[in-house]
């Protein structure tokens, strides 16, 4: 009998593994433009949607700006992953090819 060929599992970081990414976000967003915002206050996952405080969008170079600091800010270092999600990715790259997708970067 033939063992079943593994298959690739792909795992996405933001939102699957670490469930708080919304705040790594937020963190940046107030940390660059100097607002107190909270998670209420999103109505989007997507930066081109982000209200500031005073509900203007971002400009552009706002976002540019944006994305730039992102890219600095290490946001996996403080996330909580469970023990649980660990150990079900541990077990499902026993038998197949498990990858962990990360954000990347974006043409604005």
């Amino acid at each position: 009998m033939n063992k079943a060929k593994p298959k690739k599992i792909l795992i996405d970081v933001d939102d699957v593994i670490i469930t708080d990414t919304e705040n790594v976000y937020l963190k940046v967003l107030n940390n660059v433009f100097g607002t107190n915002l909270k998670t209420e206050n999103l109505t989007s996952y997507h930066v081109e949607d982000y209200q500031l405080e005073d509900h203007t969008g971002l400009t552009q170079e706002q976002k540019i700006y944006y994305y730039q600091e992102l890219r600095k800010f290490n946001a996996y270092e403080n996330a909580v992953v469970s023990q649980e999600c660990i150990d079900t990715i541990k077990r499902l790259n026993q038998v197949h090819n498990v990858y962990i997708l990360f954000s990347r970067d974006i043409q604005i």
